[in-house]
């Protein structure tokens, strides 16, 4: 238990009791390094009862109370699956998505004497408050923001950046009546414990039993104490427009009276138990980090991801087997047989995390066994010349090269824009209109490490659709940073300027997966005409996402829908959730916009991302948003990584692509603050051109717009 002390109490419904510390951790995580706790300044037993005590011990919607006093909390957005179990000791993962509502009773205003003690880890630098007490939302500087006591473990305020900021709020007349403790600092590797003391009219912080801050006030706790039943909150701000919490908080105290700096230390979690809790959790992030494609560490068969660091604790990494799974991740295709290789990471907290990893032997049947092809096409196939599985080199063969084209064997690269991943393969050319549906078989041959085996495939090949006059305009849209749904548009006739809603107003599209929130629709008719895609960002602002979290810890999906009338939209993929198309150490997948590309007889995808030198996204140089192109035939498969688009070290958004005879024109927003290289203007929009729609931006480049983006326009 993160505690000194241990209250026993009978299991709530739902609820198993924690299991001992010492025993989870030698035989669960194999985790190493963590020691016996130190003797406290003064003993457990010299510490006053708490008031309410959460360890985040939960049943359903109820943060439990320890204490033996009843005073549970309630939560609201926070799930079952917002609860981690660190070696027996619970962590509530707070990520930016609920909060809990504290009880009244938990301190008085009699007099101003109260403790607040918070174990907390972060990462996240935002205007979030970790603890409240205070009840009433709203606008800075008004009534009905409530009066309160805040503290937020990680700040985003000017003079408090990435430190701890904590103040007390009355409001008179027309101040708003805050005054801020000065700033003391930031939080300590891994789980730090914040205690704050209110005695008199002083308060004081502790960070880990260390006083790092002071302030006199003349406030009182009696006009800040609510009168109804909450009396503060967990994880929200009251600040209107303060996005909720981004941390993992592992045990909560208060008390209605003033402790003394040796009951400060002797309540706190101590350092070993904070050290044990932040190994075990730390063991479950890096373990989601470090999968990548693969299933399970049981069935490795492509590169993992060994992060640097994680939760801002750094890793180094040693392996058993390096030839097989070295220190950076990558896995050996050259293996017989399953090898079994144990991988170790060391922390800087001291503490060692061990990994059993099974690689698997490579079998050219798992490539062959990953290939899908549609039924019936109406598109060009993607015909993948290496294996997805294992890498194994695919060639393909078809039984009427005038329906669907076979790999070509003589074919090279362009020396300009992206390959051909399908090495001229998989090329239709649909039967006429009338001309009925036709078959066609592909054998898919492929070859590894000498080993040799081939798949059939039959696909329909759609004659072509009947063609008629436009009818009309249809548009697809979002509203706000609190309506981010996807509504259409359409006009009446082929009047441009006559749009209205369609579906009664409602969302046509809402999403319940992924962030839940959809934003930038942008809808492309194929390039037979008979098929519509619809792409959006996957993101949610009004979640309580941060424009910060956003990019640097944004949905590496896209979202993916086709229709053939613009009103009934299907995912492509045939489930409730979008598509990675990014990779690792992306920072976000913004915008997302498509275009057909003649020279590659393929979509072009293109985004916005921020770059990380890995995943663990622990840099903070070179954080620029980029444009990225992968390439997708049926808007269900994708290139991968995504090839830099346009990297010209300065930020660059939201590109939108049209062709005109032979240039593809490209308008772009120049996301930095002013001029950007031979862009004069910051947060504006410039066109360029390119004969190679697929062809690399980068500065100092070439103007020519044969093999590079000519710019057109400057301001």
């Amino acid at each position: 238990m993160m505690r000194s002390t241990r209250i026993p109490r009978a299991s709530a419904p739902g609820h198993t009791p924690r299991r001992a510390l010492a025993a989870t951790v030698a035989g669960v995580l194999a985790l190493t390094g963590v020691g016996l706790a130190a003797p406290n300044a003064a003993s457990a037993a010299d510490v006053p009862a708490p008031s309410a005590h959460y360890d985040m011990s939960h049943s359903g919607s109820t943060l439990l109370d320890v204490s033996g006093n009843g005073r549970n909390a309630t939560l609201t957005g926070l799930t079952d699956a917002s609860f981690a179990d660190a070696a027996g000791d619970a962590v509530l993962r707070f990520r930016a998505d609920g909060y809990a509502s504290l009880p009244s009773g938990l301190i008085t205003g009699s007099d101003n004497n109260f403790t607040v003690e918070y174990t907390v880890s972060t990462q996240t630098s935002a205007n979030h408050f970790g603890w409240v007490i205070g009840d009433g939302v709203g606008p800075w500087n008004t009534t009905q923001l409530g009066n309160h006591i805040f503290l937020s473990p990680r700040s985003a305020q000017g003079g408090y950046t990435d430190q701890v900021l904590a103040a007390i709020r009355v409001k008179n007349g027309n101040s708003n009546g805050e005054t801020r403790m000065p700033a003391g600092g930031g939080l300590n590797p891994g789980f730090t414990t914040l205690t704050m003391v209110g005695s008199g009219n002083t308060l004081t912080l502790y960070r880990d039993g260390q006083q790092i801050s002071t302030l006199t006030h003349s406030l009182s706790l009696s006009s800040i104490i609510p009168t109804g039943a909450v009396m503060g909150y967990l994880g929200r701000s009251l600040y209107q427009g303060d996005p909720l919490l981004r941390a993992d908080v592992s045990d909560v105290k208060f008390w209605d009276v003033a402790l003394t700096s040796g009951e400060v230390s002797a309540s706190m979690p101590t350092a070993e138990q904070k050290k044990a809790t932040t190994a075990a959790l730390l063991r479950g992030d890096v373990l989601a980090q470090m999968l990548g494609a693969n299933s399970a560490l049981t069935n490795v068969t492509s590169n993992l991801t060994l992060p640097a660091t994680v939760n801002g604790v750094g890793l180094t990494w040693s392996s058993s087997a390096p030839s097989v799974v070295s220190t950076s991740g990558v896995v050996s295709r050259a293996i017989s047989s399953d090898t079994p290789v144990t991988l170790t990471a060391v922390s800087t907290l001291g503490s060692t995390i061990t990994f059993d990893v099974t690689v698997i032997a490579p079998t050219v049947s798992a490539d062959l066994d990953a290939i899908v092809l549609a039924n019936r096409t109406t598109e060009n196939l993607p015909l993948a010349t290496t294996g997805a599985v294992n890498g194994a080199a695919i060639t393909w063969t078809s039984s009427d090269p005038s329906l669907v084209t076979a790999t070509d064997a003589g074919y090279t690269a362009p020396a300009v824009g992206l390959a051909d991943p399908y090495r001229g393969g998989g090329i239709v050319t649909r039967p006429a209109y009338g001309a009925g549906d036709r078959e066609v078989t592909l054998t898919a041959h492929a070859v590894l490490n000498g080993m040799h085996d081939e798949r059939t495939f039959t696909v329909t090949v759609a004659e072509h659709g009947r063609t008629a006059p436009d009818a009309g305009y249809a548009a697809a849209y979002f509203k706000s940073d609190s309506d981010e749904k996807i509504y259409q548009a359409a006009t009446s006739g082929n009047d441009f300027f006559t749009f209205s809603p369609v579906n009664g107003g409602n969302p046509v599209i809402t999403s319940t997966t992924d962030t839940k929130g959809l934003r930038d629709p942008y809808i492309l008719r194929s390039k037979d005409g008979d098929k519509y895609y619809m792409v959006a960002t996957d993101l949610c602002i009004g979640c309580g996402t941060g424009w910060g979290p956003a990019q640097s810890a944004g949905s590496l999906k896209i979202e993916v829908w086709e229709s053939t009338d613009l009103v009934n939209w299907k995912r492509t993929n045939g489930e409730d959730s979008g598509i990675t198309v990014n990779q690792p150490a992306a920072g976000m997948t913004w915008a997302p916009e498509a275009y057909w590309d003649d020279a590659l007889q393929s979509y072009v995808v293109f985004f916005a991302s921020r770059l990380y030198s890995d995943a663990s996204h622990t840099n903070n140089d070179n954080l620029y948003a980029r444009m990225f192109a992968v390439l997708t035939r049926d808007f269900r498969t994708f290139t991968a990584p995504p090839a830099s688009w346009q990297d010209t070290g300065y930020a660059r958004i939201d590109s939108t692509v049209t062709k005109i005879g032979d240039y593809y024109y490209r308008f772009t927003k120049n996301e930095e603050g002013g001029a950007a290289g031979p862009l004069e203007a910051g947060k504006d929009i410039f066109l360029e051109r390119s004969k190679v729609l697929t062809a690399p931006t980068r500065y100092p480049a070439g103007r020519r717009p044969v093999d590079h983006w000519q710019l057109l326009e400057r301001t």
